[in-house]
């Protein structure tokens, strides 16, 4: 059993702030070479760590640097206690250290929940900035799996304090393997696209992302989020071999496996969404490794691009889009298989859709086009089509329907309206005859009355003109006699 005793209250303390820092370094009283030290890596490190990570400093309290043998006497060179943003290590001049303990102000169980993973980042990137500031970097040895306290990196915990020669091994091969691995992956996907996977693990954000704003889940990010980050997100080819070989246990392989599987299918599925993104809904149960549900929302998904496609085949070269919700539906977090119901519906209507923009186009006979002559047929097929477009499904159905309805009466119509116009036709030219017999006898008549009149007129007046031009006659004179005598003159 060890006993320490310490006397903060005599310890020297200067301070070692940056532009954006507040650092306190507490030094023994007569060590000012450790203290000024200290500063200078605080000064130089800091802000280069905070910009290679790329998180805000997310601590409202001042940073405590103290030096002390503690850590020694456990077997560690020093250590960070996030409670009260303090570091304590020991005497020793050894920059990596420093910076290793200021770099878990990033890399503790608030970014992420497995020991490894922080220690392989605090390790891995305070070697970076070392680098920066001009100290000498190191890098991890490679990987023996056959060495003493060899383990699964997802079976190292905590520290165990004990003081035996198991746990030191099982230490010193737990550092250096999370060193390797998260150094190999670093240098492959490079420091820019890691600091994209240190926002999403901060941010929460899904690993799989679509096309709407990004979506989140609660929690701190584990190796699996880790896993999927820095493929999805940082695009390394090498994650899940060195997690296969160095990171899970015999069990979790199997959990890998089940990965692989279902991202194969996630893949396909990307595919075959042709610029539609994965439904949220799928791309949660990947975020949750909840790979029995997504075998089976995949297939549905499937179902419902299928059908996409068929509707896409009946309405082509009808001028008639999808409806614009289809996609965000898809795209989106509902019921999937609800989605296929109503998918099918919109086939249903896009055929009916195309049967009416078939009939609008064909050659519609005498009748049929007689029937059709300036009737809105055309605008009302587009009205249903612009109605299928903005997801007004059951108001285009209705109007597909009424276009179909008024090509087929076309010809019926069309018949009707050729009756209707001979028969119009055919009153008219009896009209016109027997207006212009009518015509004909009136004249007859006013022409025999007038020859009437004529005659009439004309035998008045030839008889005016026989009494005018008739000279009297004169009597044959009497001659009276005397009686008995000659008769009188």
């Amino acid at each position: 059993m060890l006993f320490t005793g310490r006397n903060d209250k005599g310890l020297m303390v200067t301070r070692a702030d940056t532009p954006k820092h507040d650092v306190e370094v507490r030094a023994w009283p007569d060590d000012e070479r450790w203290a000024k030290f200290v500063r200078q890596q605080v000064r130089g490190g800091l802000p280069e760590l905070e910009a290679l990570i790329g998180l805000p400093w997310s601590k409202d309290r001042t940073l405590e640097i103290t030096e002390t043998v503690s850590p020694y006497l456990y077997g560690y060179a020093g250590w960070y206690q996030s409670e009260n943003n303090t570091i304590e290590i020991g005497d020793e001049l050894d920059g990596e250290v420093v910076l290793h303990e200021i770099s878990h102000i990033w890399f503790n169980d608030e970014l992420f929940t497995d020991r490894w993973i922080n220690e392989g980042f605090a390790q891995t990137y305070s070697n970076l900035a070392l680098d920066e500031i001009g100290g000498k970097a190191k890098r991890p040895e490679r990987v023996k799996q056959a060495a003493k306290g060899a383990q699964p990196l997802n079976q190292w915990g905590d520290p165990s304090f004990r003081d035996d020669e198991i746990a030191r091994l099982e230490e010193e091969f737990g550092y250096n393997a999370a060193w390797f691995v998260v150094r190999t992956l670093t240098n492959e996907i490079g420091t820019d696209k890691m600091r994209e996977v240190f926002h999403a693990a901060s941010d929460g954000t899904y690993s799989y992302l679509g096309d709407l704003e990004p979506e989140t889940v609660a929690g701190t990010a584990n190796w699996k989020r880790m896993l999927d980050l820095v493929e999805n997100v940082g695009g390394s080819t090498k994650a899940t071999a060195l997690f296969r070989d160095l990171v899970v246990t015999d069990s979790q392989r199997r959990d890998l496996q089940a990965r692989t599987r279902a991202r194969k299918s996630y893949d396909k599925l990307v595919d075959a969404g042709d610029g539609w993104s994965v439904p949220a809904s799928i791309r949660e149960d990947m975020t949750r490794w909840r790979f029995s549900n997504v075998t089976d929302d995949i297939a549905v998904a499937r179902d419902i691009l299928a059908v996409r496609s068929d509707i896409e085949s009946v309405l082509d070269g009808t001028g008639i889009g999808l409806p614009e919700s289809f996609e965000t539906d898809y795209e989106g977090d509902g019921d999937l298989t609800e989605l296929l119901g109503d998918a099918r519906h919109y086939h249903e209507v896009a055929e009916q859709l195309a049967e009416a923009a078939g009939a609008a186009d064909d050659g519609h006979g005498l009748f049929g086009s007689i029937g059709l002559w300036r009737n809105d047929y055309r605008e009302d097929l587009d009205a249903a089509g612009d109605a299928f477009e903005d997801g007004k499904i059951d108001r285009a159905e209705r109007g597909a329907v009424a276009v179909l309805a008024t090509v087929d009466d076309a010809g019926g119509v069309g018949q009707r309206r050729v009756l209707t116009t001979f028969g119009i036709v055919v009153g008219l030219v009896l009209a016109i005859w027997l207006l212009r017999r009518w015509r004909r006898a009136r004249r007859r008549k006013r022409a025999a009355r007038a020859e009437a009149a004529a005659e009439a007129r004309a035998a008045a007046l030839a008889e005016e003109l026989a009494q005018a031009v008739t000279v009297p006659y004169l009597a044959t004179p009497t001659f009276e006699s005397e009686p008995g005598g000659e008769p009188l003159l």
